[in-house]
């Protein structure tokens, strides 16, 4: 239980398309710098995630100072990568993210009871996982994110070899 009622902000990273879940920063609401994300971090962020990785053609993003900003706009312009911006007020643009952000919700925030910002990492990173890794998507054909990925690895690999 933290001393004083405080807020756990977290700023979440996933791939639409896999329904994988590449990143959840979890911060302290008590702290300025855990709340507000900075665009340098943002593009690290983008960075370490991508490392290995095809980049998307489109990364989907609020219109957030830390998403706007010239680092972020810089670094997907070296990367062919176009920024899409949902429109303020209107969620349904995000369909799958804020998808994601209510599983979140509902599977693992709302049923735990944080002693710290510490333990909050650890919870949610093991929930990140299980979402990955072991619980199924009806979007995918009741596969997990990580079986769905493989498969289409396969086939990518297949068409390849084939083509």
């Amino acid at each position: 239980m933290f001393p004083c009622p405080r807020l756990i902000c977290t700023h979440k990273i996933s791939s639409s398309g896999r329904r994988e879940s590449t990143n959840i920063k979890i911060g302290d609401s008590s702290n300025e710098k855990d709340v507000s994300i900075k665009s340098e971090r943002v593009r690290h962020i983008l960075e370490k995630v991508c490392v290995g990785k095809d980049f998307p053609e489109i990364i989907r993003s609020d219109n957030g100072s830390e998403f706007i900003s010239k680092a972020v706009g810089g670094w997907l312009k070296e990367n062919g990568i176009k920024p899409l911006f949902i429109e303020p007020g209107k969620p349904w643009q995000n369909g799958k993210g804020e998808s994601f952000n209510g599983k979140l919700r509902d599977e693992c925030l709302r049923r735990e009871w944080f002693s710290s910002v510490k333990e909050a990492q650890v919870v949610i990173e093991c929930w990140r996982k299980f979402y990955n890794e072991k619980r199924p998507h009806s979007s995918l054909g009741y596969l997990t994110p990580l079986e769905f990925k493989s498969r289409m690895e396969n086939i990518k690999s297949l068409a390849i070899q084939l083509g």
